[in-house]
């Protein structure tokens, strides 16, 4: 994939195609069972007496339900994500400060491998939050890290049916996650007292060195920056205009008229394989075709 001339992996995350995407694991593994949500739930119990330590704050994040915010040992002066690098720490380091990155808030539970993790509130709602995509550094080889997503909003997932997560390392993605269970927990809203589901499982990595820099998504990103640079590069054609349908919250909603049916099929081909993933992460784009379509 043809990147922006301005993209950073530092400032946009990493993105996906046919070619980093690898096809040989299984995207899905075996189904949750109640045994698998027990033992969540009873480690979970187990946390309420433990010490939690804060690895990662978001700066001028939104709004953090004070139900988590339980840890005794925060402090504020944590390592740099990309410098620092002389500072030696003891726990994993993450971060999500580039575009689409969500993550709030990580607490690592006593001096173990197991982490809390809470993500931000989706944009313009009162504590939606589903997906997630953030960064992390740090993993030991042959270690085997918990980590536990506390604030979901639906009571429904296909992590309850084995979908494994989304792990980039080293140019690739990969799914990962073994006793992979969602449910609810006993942690609800402060305002609404609605239920937070919870989405815990297991990794462990053999081929890893503490200094590389790792992706965990709910699913393959694909990003605003990246919405851009397509439609710009599609609407070089003479075939293909866009323009304003409406006006999200946000961002223009566009509206692409293309009157060429192999511009069209070659445009739609696109969003079939990229959106059959189920992007999350940006504002929809609306294809029309002109009503004086041309021949092929």
């Amino acid at each position: 994939m043809k990147l922006p001339a301005h993209w950073t992996e530092k400032d946009h995350g990493v993105y996906a195609d046919d070619d980093n995407v690898c096809k040989d694991n299984l995207d899905y593994g075996p189904k949750m069972t109640k045994e698998t949500r027990l033992y969540w739930l009873s480690q979970l119990d187990q946390h309420s007496s433990m010490r939690r330590s804060c690895v990662y704050k978001k700066d001028n994040d939104s709004y953090i339900d004070p139900t988590f915010l339980k840890f005794t040992d925060y402090d504020s002066m944590l390592p740099d994500f990309y410098g620092d690098h002389g500072v030696v720490v003891d726990h994993l380091q993450f971060d999500s400060h580039f575009e689409c990155g969500n993550l709030a808030l990580a607490q690592r539970v006593g001096s173990s491998h197991s982490y809390e993790l809470l993500m931000s509130c989706d944009h313009s709602t009162d504590g939606f939050t589903q997906w997630f995509y953030f960064r992390f550094k740090g993993v030991l080889p042959h270690v085997l890290y918990s980590f536990y997503l506390l604030n979901h909003y639906k009571p429904q997932s296909l992590f309850r049916h084995g979908l494994r997560l989304l792990l980039y390392r080293r140019g690739r993605w990969y799914r990962i996650g073994s006793n992979i269970a969602y449910f609810k927990t006993r942690f609800s809203h402060s305002h609404t007292s609605s239920p937070f589901y919870a989405l815990a499982f297991q990794f462990s990595l053999s081929d890893v060195l503490p200094s590389d820099v790792l992706y965990l998504a709910h699913c393959y990103p694909y990003s605003h920056t990246l919405l851009q640079h397509h439609l710009s590069s599609w609407c070089q054609s003479p075939f293909v205009s866009r323009s304003s349908l409406c006006r999200s919250s946000l961002f223009d909603i566009p509206l692409l008229t293309i009157s060429n049916s192999s511009s069209f099929k070659k445009i739609s081909h696109f969003y079939h394989d990229s959106f059959t993933r189920t992007h999350p992460f940006i504002e929809n784009v609306l294809v029309s075709s002109s009503s004086s379509s041309s021949s092929p």
